[in-house]
């Protein structure tokens, strides 16, 4: 057999993995790229006329393997232009769409030209690669020399060779501590061959993964703790305060400790200061930041939703920026050292109190207008405390801003481009939406001196705030 790959959910027992394979992989994670430990690391053999012979090999791509064990003969000459010089790239492709599943060595040819520029690919959803080899291929050339090609295999942002542990150090260096323990993870061939058949087994091979990972542990001595949040989300600590999370999916549902009985792994733990989260995780969990003592946080858009609690109590927070779509109950709440947010465009639901208690928070930057903001699905206690007191003075928007009235406890809305103009400093006409308006002080740099008769006729305003330099009322 030239090549094999793995690991795919099966459908119908089409796909099948013993214990030695999951060993393997054990012993291969966790970085993309070419794994330097086995056989020829897919170098060029030899060049005869216009073939090249591959060595052997082995990859890992978003946790896929690809192994050839056999050289592999690639020929480059029904790629030639008649006319002029291109490239041709070497790369193994893994593809994750539906029909194909698989990982495979590929050849594109690039752009005949003069002066022909290596193949550039474009990001794809389903497939992603590791660029091995760009070969030149001149046209009429009978014969390939080493100076025909780039060798991409050192460029860690194409290819590159993969590390061991959360890319702590190659596989080379660690194989020789598994190997000890190649006796104990052979125990599990048998077991995993009855959880195919028997769900309930599950947790057991569980535990024989978790003593594997706490060796692996012991071995990379910055990590002090380690596990899993999610049916394929795993976590590490290091001894920085860096919290990894890797994997990908949801992450678990955990209940508060002041009135649940399943935590957190990570609640009230305030030395885990940093977060990073891998990008095929997509959601974050009821309570699992729980009273953490992070202090800067980013959630970006790929992460879909933020679970309730999810970083409630975190008092060291102090900046936070985020891309997710649905933010639940009390997200945030209790965050008392938290003074900068930003919201993407994007947000679309914002639950019960998610900056509740947030006592240090006066503004919010929305990157979408006010009327973008206004779609936002928000309950009306969206910023409230348990006092049911709202701290919010302003959020400002990309046309404008809300204001907080604290006496009348309404949102003022103040969006220049709904109010037009005539004489420069008379407001004739407001066409904007909003029950509760602020008139600006001043539109184009000009103050505003005059509101015109009718001004706000046939609108749904309700109240308005007129500045201080307005002088005549028609």
């Amino acid at each position: 057999m030239a090549f094999s790959y793995g690991f795919f959910n099966s459908k119908g027992l089409d796909r099948t993995y013993s214990a030695e394979n999951f060993c393997d992989y054990l012993g291969s994670i966790i970085c993309n790229g070419i794994q330097d430990n086995y056989g020829d690391c897919f170098s060029i053999i030899s060049a005869d006329g216009m073939n090249i012979l591959l060595g052997t090999g082995k990859a890992w791509i978003n946790g896929h393997y690809f192994i050839s064990d056999a050289h592999h003969s690639i020929s480059l000459s029904e790629y030639m232009d008649e006319s002029l010089p291109r490239y041709a790239a070497v790369s193994i492709v893994c593809d994750t769409s539906e029909d194909v599943r698989d990982v495979h060595i590929e050849i594109t040819a690039g752009t005949p030209a003069e002066n022909p520029t290596t193949v550039e690919f474009q990001p794809d959803d389903y497939k992603k690669r590791l660029i091995l080899y760009n070969i030149r291929l001149n046209p009429g050339a009978a014969n390939l020399s080493e100076y025909d090609w780039f060798d991409h295999r050192n460029d860690e942002n194409i290819c590159g060779y993969c590390k061991c542990i959360l890319g702590k150090c190659k596989v080379s260096e660690l194989m020789g501590e598994f190997q000890k323990y190649t006796q104990k993870t052979l125990e599990l061939q048998q077991q995993v061959t009855e959880l195919m058949k028997i769900e309930s087994e599950v947790q057991e091979l569980q535990e024989k993964i978790n003593y594997l990972y706490n060796i692996v542990k012991v071995i990379c001595g910055d990590i002090i703790d380690a596990g899993r949040c999610g049916d394929d989300v795993y976590y590490a600590v290091f001894s920085d305060g860096l919290l990894k999370l890797t994997g990908s999916g949801e992450t678990y549902q955990y209940t508060s400790p002041m009135s649940g009985d399943n935590p957190s792994p990570f609640a009230r733990n305030e030395n885990i200061t940093e977060l990073e989260i891998q990008d095929r995780i997509t959601s974050i969990g009821d309570n699992l930041f729980y009273n953490t003592g992070v202090e800067s946080v980013e959630i970006p858009p790929y992460i879909t939703s933020v679970g309730n609690g999810a970083f409630s109590v975190c008092v060291k927070l102090k900046t936070l920026k985020i891309g997710s779509r649905n933010i639940g109950d009390m997200a945030f709440y209790g965050c008392t050292g938290l003074n900068s947010v930003i919201i993407s465009a994007s947000a679309e639901t914002l639950g019960i109190s998610v900056f509740g208690e947030c006592e240090s928070l006066k503004n919010i930057i929305y990157e979408g207008t006010i009327s973008q903001w206004n779609r936002i699905q928000k309950n009306e206690e969206w910023s409230d405390g348990l006092t049911h007191e709202n701290r919010i003075e302003k959020i400002q928007c990309t046309d404008g801003y809300l204001a907080y009235d604290f006496e009348d406890k309404v949102w003022y809305e103040m969006c220049i481009s709904d109010y037009q103009t005539a004489n420069s400093d008379t407001i004739k006409n407001y066409t904007g939406s909003a029950v509760n308006v602020e008139i600006p002080s001043k539109i184009e740099g000009l103050p505003v001196k005059k509101i015109g008769s009718g001004a706000f006729s046939e609108t749904e305003v309700e109240s308005v705030k007129i500045p201080e330099g307005v002088e005549e009322i028609e």
